[in-house]
């Protein structure tokens, strides 16, 4: 490592040429970022133009003044004003007349509620008709304002309504897996490796999983590839040592398709080789997954069975059967399996356990095993015995080294006639040793400590020159470790670490540098804004309390910035947020009902402490003249955001957590969405009102509210399924498309709007818990979802299907529209039949 540190140090003299050359390069450089940066300072303004124009052309098809010439005046009218505005209003009903959408309707004529009008003019109360929709689920009634220009809005529904089954078309768009941010970090061990026998031309992908998906990750130009074979959590995941073959399990989800197993993927082609465990044998979870070297067809398994017993399986994975089983293995948790590599030895490691075992071929025939398992102990004294062991490596010369959690490393004796302690390093971390990695020249620990260690083989740290370092600080406890592989073997100087907080960094020890690979988050994904005009621009929060910018189109991170805010003896965390359209300020909901508003560069600007409880949506007015927020009590607070003083605040009739904010284009009317009530709330009073007491005469400036006429159709629908909720619902800009996800992973995505059950639309199942946060960007080619306990932020793009796919969707869509038809009429042949006998 020092020779190596010391080579890349020597470097010629340059000649004055050169270096005058080297000027002229630098020269030409700057001016290229110089035009570069004025060409990005064009792009955002025609952005912010092209956002305040379509805030006049929707002001000027209702035939009303700029808004932002509105708000000049707006605080004019004093509560004394708004007081007397009143609210009254004269309420007739139709008679409900049958609707093809299958949902119930009613109007309401309501008056007295000021109507937007130029900044020159007095307000007037005008008598308007609107249409109020009523639809119900298994959790909940609502009733919604009808869209703006709804009429000609269902008409062209109606007319593309499919016959007799009333279903509409599928979307012409889909979404695709682009990128995955994240890494399993938390709940696996042991789940980083490069893959082995890659026909990678330079060096071999990276293979590490999230939620469900296992991801092949290129380290030097930063693309992804992903395997989505799973429809449940992976739980582990291993190469094999020789080709480019992987081994990934999963646990048990509700139905039968979804049984806990393990599928053997080739790493060049992602296709599904061999699925092990598809007959419901593997109980709860897979633990841990190894093939072995010495035998390349062998793979080792450990599962959980159904009452939390472990079980470890020994396979021939190329022809998918069950060669030997050790059941019964206790309810402690058992976190590693390895495969001697010139051996038929397996060790496995776990809570108050290690143990060897040896595999040796049975010689009898009639049994239905083939192999035959038998285990040794280790012998620790006279050195304590820890309560877990938690990493296992292979020395260069085949001897076992193992980690604990007293902090302490070991390496092995052969067993003669059991494995004793020969060499051991306590203390080599502060709390326990969750990684090794082994190289020619020594080997890497990491511990929970968050600390790196570079050892030699005579149990010392390895010796380094100025400017080298052995043991480095990551910040995080480290979880896995693999080396960089070069033609001499594994690198002792560059490494690869996956840690707890979800991240994975590149370490080259040798020059004392590091590189983020893949950024994380460490806890549930709380909230994903999009930024309303800069396409490729996404902000996101989570639970672990620290806020993220990052650029969608180069997938790196812009900033970060760590909530730390004490209040009521709590840690607060962020809850919310949303980007100002115009100067980009941020505001920020914390769990203890802190607002925080910041600039574009994560600078604090101003801080509200009005709310008694948590914030749980924030959402800025089109104009950013207002701020509104909600609260996890059903408070709804609307500030201004010139003065930051608070405008008024209101209470919902039912206190429950509020989940979404929308505006309308003229700033009149906020719609509150929760998962107990909708309600709409009178800005300039400050009112919580129902839908028939509303006079919207104005589009939505967005659509995040889960309880609205353009997404009923596939709410009722998805919530028919007991246990199903939908959590979180976005409409992309360009207002053709709507996507859901639900408290199961599930993401959908439809043509807008979609008032209609059962709806035809695309499914996407890869996040592995509910869906906690999705916004369509600015541009609308891109979906972004984050997810709750999987930690995951994934990026969908927006394609558009080939006439070929439409075709396709519509021959089967045609072929289930039969068999429904062939069903219905076998169904009344047999009723008519059954009549007939009756009578006779």
């Amino acid at each position: 490592m020092a020779s190596l540190a010391s080579s890349s140090r020597k470097a010629p003299l340059k000649s004055k040429k050169a270096a005058s050359l080297e000027e002229r390069v630098q020269f030409l450089e700057q001016i290229i970022d110089d035009r570069e940066n004025d060409i990005r300072t064009l792009l955002h303004r025609i952005d912010r133009l092209t956002f305040r124009l379509r805030l006049v052309e929707t002001a000027y098809r209702l035939g009303e003044a700029h808004p932002l010439h509105i708000q000049q005046n707006r605080h004019i009218h004093t509560s004394e004003n708004r007081t007397q505005s009143g609210k009254s209003s004269a309420t007739s009903t139709t008679t409900p007349e049958k609707n093809s959408l299958s949902i119930s309707r009613c109007s309401s004529t309501n008056s007295d509620y000021p109507k937007i009008v130029s900044h020159d003019q007095n307000v007037q109360s005008q008598h308007t008709q609107q249409e109020i929709f009523r639809f119900s689920s298994n959790l909940l009634k609502a009733e919604v304002v009808a869209p703006f220009n709804w009429e000609s809005t269902a008409k062209t529904i109606n007319s593309k309504l499919r016959p007799i089954t009333k279903r509409s078309h599928p979307p012409s768009k889909t979404i695709s897996l682009d990128y995955v941010y994240g890494y399993q970090g938390r709940f696996c061990r042991n789940n980083l490796h490069y893959l082995k026998g890659s026909r990678a031309p330079r060096l071999p992908p990276l293979v590490y999983n999230i939620a469900s998906i296992c991801i092949l990750l290129d380290s030097e130009t930063g693309k992804q590839r992903h395997y989505t074979g799973h429809n449940q959590t992976v739980t582990c995941i291993t190469t094999h040592p020789n080709l480019s073959f992987v081994a990934s399990g999963q646990q048990d989800g509700v139905t039968s398709a979804s049984c806990a197993h393990i599928k053997i993927w080739n790493g060049d082609t992602l296709q599904t080789e061999h699925e092990l465990g598809k007959d419901k044998s593997m109980g709860e979870t897979i633990c841990c997954v190894a093939f072995s070297s010495f035998e390349p067809d062998l793979l080792a398994s450990v599962h959980v069975d159904r009452i939390g017993e472990h079980e470890l399986t020994i396979w021939n994975w190329r022809i998918g059967k069950v060669l030997a089983r050790a059941q019964k293995l206790g309810t402690d948790r058992i976190f590693s399996i390895t495969f001697h590599p010139r051996a038929s030895t397996l060790v496995m490691a776990g809570k108050n356990l290690l143990k060897f075992w040896n595999l040796e071929q049975s010689s009898q025939t009639e049994t239905e095993d083939q192999v035959v398992l038998t285990s040794r102990s280790a012998l620790y004294q006279p050195y304590p015995r820890p309560k877990a062991v938690l990493a296992i490596a292979f020395s260069p010369g085949g001897r076992v080294l193992t980690g604990d959690s007293t902090g302490a490393i070991i390496l092995w004796r052969k067993p003669v006639p059991t494995y004793s302690v020969d060499r051991r390093i306590s203390g080599a971390h502060e709390g326990c040793v969750f990684a090794l990695a082994v190289t020619e020249f020594g080997f890497i620990s990491g511990g929970k400590d968050g600390f790196i260690k570079i050892w030699t083989w005579e149990f010392q740290l390895f010796p380094v020159e100025p400017g080298e370092v052995n043991t480095t600080n990551i910040g995080a406890a480290v979880r896995s470790i693999s080396c960089v592989p070069t033609c001499q073997g594994p690198s002792l100087s560059q490494f690869v670490v996956g840690t707890t907080d979800n991240d994975l960094l590149l370490l080259d020890i040798a020059e004392n540098q590091r590189n983020h690979l893949i950024y994380g988050q460490a806890d549930r994904i709380s909230c994903i804004r999009c930024h309303p005009c800069k396409p490729c621009v996404m902000l996101s929060t989570c639970t672990d309390g620290t806020i993220t910018l990052w650029s969608i189109g180069s997938r790196q991170m812009i900033w970060m910035y760590s909530m730390q805010l004490e209040r009521n003896d709590t840690t607060e965390y962020p809850m919310a947020a949303d980007i100002q359209p115009h100067n980009e300020n941020i505001a920020i909901g914390g769990s203890e009902g802190t607002l925080l508003i910041m600039n574009s560069t994560n600078k604090t600007i101003c801080e509200y402490s009005n709310a008694l409880a948590g914030i749980s949506c924030v959402a800025y007015s089109p104009s950013a003249r207002y701020l509104a927020c909600g609260t996890t009590q059903g408070d709804i607070l609307i500030y201004e955001t010139i003065t930051f003083k608070l405008w008024g605040s209101t209470k919902a009739e039912q206190e429950s957590h509020i989940r979404a904010i929308d505006w309308t284009m003229d700033e009149l009317y906020v719609q509150i969405d929760s998962d107990a009530f909708t309600a709409y709330v009178v800005v300039d009073r400050c009112e919580v009102v129902p839908a028939s007491d509303t006079s919207i005469q104005s589009p939505w400036y967005t659509r995040t509210c889960i309880l609205t006429l353009e997404v009923s159709g596939a709410v009722q629908t998805k919530e028919e399924d007991d246990g199903v909720a939908v959590t979180h619902c976005s409409v992309a800009s360009t207002h053709d498309l709507v996507a859901i996800g639900d408290n199961q992973g599930c993401i959908e995505l439809y043509s807008s709007p979609c008032p209609q059950r059962n709806p035809i639309g695309h499914t996407r199942h890869l996040h592995s818990s509910a869906i906690g946060a999705m916004s369509f960007d600015s541009s609308s080619q891109y979906l972004v979802t984050g997810g709750t306990a999987d930690t995951s932020i994934i990026i969908w793009k927006v394609v558009h299907l080939s006439g070929e796919e439409i075709r396709d969707i519509n021959l089967t869509l045609h072929g289930q529209y039969l068999t429904w038809k062939h069903e219905t009429e076998r169904q009344r042949i047999t009723l008519v039949t059954d009549v007939e006998s009756e009578d006779q």
